[in-house]
């Protein structure tokens, strides 16, 4: 048992790793007709208070898409990365709360059809901090994903814009 201790913090530390650079676009990432769009009522959060992040995916084709959903606590993958110094080489993922994991894996899903005619959106609020444990404060950097339908293009991922959302310090 001793001896497997290197390899699961070998794992455990390239868990978290950040993926390569992305570019943040104001208008959010287009991948084929879909174009994702997170975005924070502020930038800057003091301890405990609501942390509401928006996600707008919009239709940019010229002709009606047809998406199956479950609800979109579940269905946008969500990397929130804890605060870490600049010198560290990955970013650690936050952790689910119990009440994201209640509401992420629910126990069951139901699916349901969206037809996005061109320029309709599906919008979606979440509390961030209620479905993640962010504890300290600093900087959090939040990009939402989903896999893509089969026309689009198999395993294609639709990520959105990358937000930093910071949690300020406690006054003393």
């Amino acid at each position: 048992m001793i001896r497997m201790i290197p390899l699961l913090l070998f794992c455990v530390a390239f868990h978290g790793q950040e993926p390569p650079a992305r570019e943040a676009r104001p208008l959010g990432r287009q991948t084929g007709p879909l174009r994702f769009l997170i975005s924070a009522d502020k930038m800057i959060y003091q301890p405990a208070e609501t942390i509401t992040v928006t996600s707008v995916l919009r239709n940019e084709a010229d002709h009606d898409l047809m998406l199956s959903m479950t609800a979109p606590v579940s269905f946008y993958g969500k990397d929130v990365t804890l605060p870490s110094p600049t010198w560290m080489p990955f970013r650690s993922l936050a952790v689910l709360s119990v009440e994201g994991q209640r509401q992420v894996f629910p126990g069951y899903a139901s699916a349901s059809g969206h037809i996005l005619k061109p320029g309709d959106e599906i919008v979606s609020k979440f509390e961030l901090n209620k479905l993640y444990v962010m504890p300290v404060p600093g900087d959090y950097h939040v990009v939402f994903h989903f896999r893509a339908p089969d026309y689009i293009g198999k395993n294609v991922i639709v990520m959105s814009n990358e937000i930093v959302v910071t949690i300020a310090k406690a006054a003393p």
